[in-house]
C-alpha cells in the first residue's frame, strides 16, 4: 500500500467559526521522526458529520483507523480512509427504561473476534445521593453485530470503591481491554487505572506509581510504541504546574512503571496530548486568541510551534491507519445547519494510495477503462515519493484531491465523464450487480 511509505499522523483542531461555535478539521501530516523535527501537512479529510447542537462533537477515541464521536446520546463511528460514517443505535440502558442515570464511554478493539466496541457503564440514581445504586449496569455495542447488548455480570466485577474519572475522552485500548482513569473513592491521592476486557467482560485494576495526587491531579491513559503510558498533570502549585509521562515496560507489572519525562507548565503550555516518533512531546500552547500546538524536545529543551491552531482540550494527534472497515456500512443520516438528509448520492473522495488496495479486492468488478486510468495515477504518485522530495509529494497530493468532483455534480450524458478518478458508496456493475464499491470518472 502507498502509504506505508510515508509516516502519517492524523491530528483533530476543533477552530471557532467566527459566531463562537467549533467547527472540528481532520488533517494528516507528514511526522518522520527524524530530528529535523518535519510536520509538515500533507491534506484535509473532510470531516461529513455537523452537530445541530454544538457544531462539533465530543472524541471518544480514535482505535485501529476508526474514529469514534458522540454528542450527548448520538454516537458515530467514521473512517477517514474510506470516508463513511455510521450511527450507532440507540442504547437500551436509558432514562425512559431506568430512570435517573449517569455513564461511562469507552471505545476499543477486541483483537480475539476482530470487532470494533463501544462500552456504557451505568449508574442508577435515586431521588437522593444516598439512593444510588453502587453496582453499575453495563452495555456494549458490537460492530459486527450491529447491535447493543446489556452484559449480566459484567458490573459485579467492577470495584466499587473505585470511581472512573471523566471518561468522555479518548481512552487507551491496549491488550484488548479499554483502560479507565480512576480514583479511589474514599481517598482521593490514589489514582489507578480501571480497564474493561472487551473479550472477557471483566473489569480489572492496575496500581500506578506510588505518586502524590490530590484534587488538582488529572491523569490520562495513552499508547506509546505500543506501551501503556499515563499522562500525569499535576497543577496543585501554581507555582511548580507539571506533567509526568509514566510508561509500563511490561504490561501488567506494576514494578515497571517508569517516568519517561517531566514537562514543565508553568510558562505558556497548558497540556501535554503525547509523544511522537521521534521521542518530542506534543504540547497545547496558549498564545493570543487561540491555543497552538507544539512540539517539545526533552534533550535540549527546545518547543517548536507547529502552526496548528485550535481550541484548548479538542486536539487530537494519533498515528493514522487505513482499512475498509465500515465499506458495507449504510452511511449515517446526519444533521447540518442547512438540513438533514442522507449522503447517498455523496462522491466519497478516496486516497488514491487507498484505492490500489481496493483495485486489488475488488478485482474484475472494476471497470477496464477507469482501472488504467487509476493505476496511472497511482504510478505517478509512487514516481514522486520515490524521489524523496516530500514537498513534491504533498504538491501532487494535495492536486490529486482537488480534481475531484464538487458533490452535488451530475454525469454528463450517457454517464461518460472525464478528469479524475473517485470512489462512491455503492452503484451497479457492467452486469447490472450492486457492488460494495464504484470506481467512477468524474469532471
Amino acid at each position: 500500500m502507498l502509504y506505508d511509505n510515508l509516516p502519517l499522523v492524523i491530528v483533530r483542531q476543533c477552530i471557532f467559526d467566527g459566531r463562537w461555535s467549533r467547527l472540528e478539521h481532520y488533517k494528516l501530516f507528514i511526522d518522520t521522526g527524524d530530528d529535523d523535527n518535519t510536520f509538515d501537512e500533507y491534506l484535509e479529510i473532510p470531516f461529513p458529520l455537523k452537530s445541530s447542537r454544538l457544531h462539533y462533537y465530543f472524541l471518544l477515541g480514535y482505535v485501529k483507523g476508526l474514529f469514534c464521536v458522540f454528542e450527548r446520546d448520538k454516537i458515530f463511528l467514521w473512517n477517514p480512509s474510506i470516508r463513511k460514517s455510521i450511527s450507532l443505535p440507540k442504547p437500551c440502558i436509558t432514562t425512559k427504561t431506568h430512570g435517573s442515570l449517569a455513564y461511562d464511554l469507552g471505545f476499543g478493539y477486541d483483537s480475539r473476534t476482530n470487532d470494533y466496541k463501544v462500552v456504557r457503564v451505568v449508574i442508577l440514581c435515586g431521588t437522593k445521593p444516598s439512593e444510588e445504586v453502587e453496582v453499575p449496569l453495563v452495555e456494549v455495542y458490537s460492530l459486527s453485530v450491529g447491535s447493543w447488548k446489556v452484559c449480566s455480570g459484567a458490573g459485579d466485577s467492577f470495584p466499587l470503591e473505585v470511581r472512573i474519572e471523566y471518561s468522555r475522552c479518548p481512552s487507551a485500548c491496549l491488550e484488548g481491554a479499554i483502560h479507565f482513569a480512576a480514583v479511589h473513592r474514599s481517598n482521593w491521592s490514589v489514582r489507578l487505572i480501571c480497564s474493561f476486557d472487551l473479550g472477557d467482560e471483566v473489569f480489572r485494576t492496575i496500581a500506578l506509581p506510588k505518586v502524590h495526587a490530590n484534587s488538582r491531579t488529572e491523569i490520562r491513559t495513552i499508547v506509546f510504541r505500543g506501551l501503556l503510558s499515563v499522562l500525569w498533570h499535576d497543577e496543585s502549585d501554581h507555582a511548580n504546574k507539571f506533567c509526568s509521562i509514566w510508561i509500563m515496560k511490561e504490561y501488567g507489572v506494576v514494578d515497571s512503571w517508569y517516568k519517561y519525562v517531566k514537562v514543565d507548565l508553568t510558562g505558556r503550555i497548558k497540556r501535554v496530548l503525547g509523544v511522537r516518533k521521534n521521542g518530542h512531546i506534543l504540547l497545547e500552547g496558549d498564545e493570543p486568541c487561540h491555543w497552538e500546538l507544539s512540539s517539545y524536545d526533552p534533550g535540549n529543551k527546545e518547543i517548536k510551534k507547529l502552526g496548528i491552531l485550535g481550541t484548548i482540550g479538542h486536539f487530537h494527534v494519533d498515528n493514522y491507519e487505513e482499512n475498509l472497515i465500515l465499506l458495507d456500512k449504510t452511511d449515517a443520516r446526519v444533521s447540518r445547519r442547512g438540513g438533514s438528509r442522507k449522503r447517498k448520492d455523496r462522491c466519497l473522495i478516496v486516497p488514491l494510495a487507498f484505492q490500489h488496495r481496493l483495485l486489488k479486492e475488488l478485482g474484475d468488478k472494476v471497470p477496464a477503462s477507469v482501472k488504467s486510468k487509476a493505476e496511472a495515477k497511482l504510478k505517478e504518485l509512487k514516481d514522486a515519493i520515490s524521489s524523496g522530495s516530500t514537498q513534491s509529494v504533498v504538491e501532487l497530493g494535495q492536486s490529486l484531491y482537488s480534481q475531484s468532483r464538487a458533490p452535488g455534480a451530475e454525469p454528463a450524458e450517457g454517464g461518460a465523464n472525464t478528469g479524475s478518478t473517485c470512489l462512491t458508496g455503492k452503484a451497479a456493475d457492467e452486469d447490472g450487480d450492486v457492488i460494495d464499491a464504484d470506481f467512477t470518472e468524474s469532471r
